[in-house]
């Protein structure tokens, strides 16, 4: 009876060699969220039609992970991290993007470009913002209660995952609800109408 060889290819394992293959993970994970920002940047620009409402609202969303980590490290002086808590990033896009599109569409639906007086604007982000306020209040509890409860987890990695993530959530709230509506009056107010002035000073400027 003929035996067949089976190759075996044995791989030495120490601490040094599991490192690298965590940071290789993290990287390649890093690079699909760079990846996800772009993609969620062009789906922002072509949505609202402004540079600046799309840096914004990207910036919302990195200081919503930073105001995170910083509470996460300072206050709760949580030394620990742990490698799920770069899918944090993932989650946090996903959800500040939501809370960004439930703003503004219920901003522009209000009959945003309807108003230019400035007190009748204010008043319309007063309207807005009660209306979405309420509209993103409960599902941003709910996923932030949801992975709070990873805290009586006995593992300890998802046990920090679950309260930096439970942060991300309430950071990104609440700079949703300050930060965001202030930078929309500011784009309907100075530079909603840039563009059409730059393009007549070029008409003007530029012989036909």
């Amino acid at each position: 009876m003929a035996r067949t060889a089976v190759s075996t290819n044995i791989k030495p394992w120490c601490f040094a060699y599991s490192d690298y293959e965590i940071e290789k993970e993290i990287f390649e994970d890093i690079l699909l969220a760079l990846i996800g920002v772009g993609l969620i940047a062009v789906y922002m620009l072509l949505y609202t039609r402004s540079l600046f409402l799309t840096i914004v609202g990207v910036m919302e969303i990195a200081l919503a992970l930073g105001m995170a980590y910083y509470v996460y490290r300072v206050p709760l002086d949580i030394e620990k991290i742990s490698v799920l808590i770069c899918l944090s990033v993932f989650v946090t896009l996903g959800n500040g993007v939501d809370d960004i599109f439930v703003f503004f569409d219920t901003l522009k639906h209000s009959g945003l470009r309807d108003f230019d007086n400035r007190e009748r604007l204010l008043l319309l982000v007063e309207v807005t913002y009660r209306r979405a306020g309420k509209a993103m209040l409960v599902p941003s509890l709910s996923t932030a209660l949801a992975f709070s409860a990873n805290v009586v987890a006995a593992i300890p990695a998802i046990r920090v995952f679950g309260i930096f993530i439970s942060l991300c959530v309430c950071f990104n709230y609440l700079l949703v609800m300050t930060f965001f509506p202030a930078c929309c009056v500011v784009w309907h107010l100075y530079l909603r109408t840039c563009p059409t002035r730059m393009y007549r000073a070029c008409a003007r400027c530029i012989p036909f």
